[in-house]
């Protein structure tokens, strides 16, 4: 999933970005619609068992001051 959005729910908030540590940085631009957004981040580890994936949906709040 891409990492900066289109005014979509599905995606976070054009004008944010996320890092490979996971950090969400950035300022929301003036034509992001204000309502809840979500994203999934998935991480793989690498246990000598096997390499295991999980994923998790995150929600966000945006608002217009």
């Amino acid at each position: 999933q891409t990492t900066e959005g289109k005014n979509s729910p599905d995606q976070i908030p054009r004008g944010l970005a996320v890092s490979p540590s996971g950090k969400i940085s950035g300022q929301v631009d003036g034509s992001v619609i204000a309502q809840n957004y979500y994203f999934e981040v998935g991480v793989v580890d690498s246990c000598p068992s096997g390499a295991r994936f999980i994923a998790r949906k995150f929600y966000m709040l945006v608002k217009q001051y």
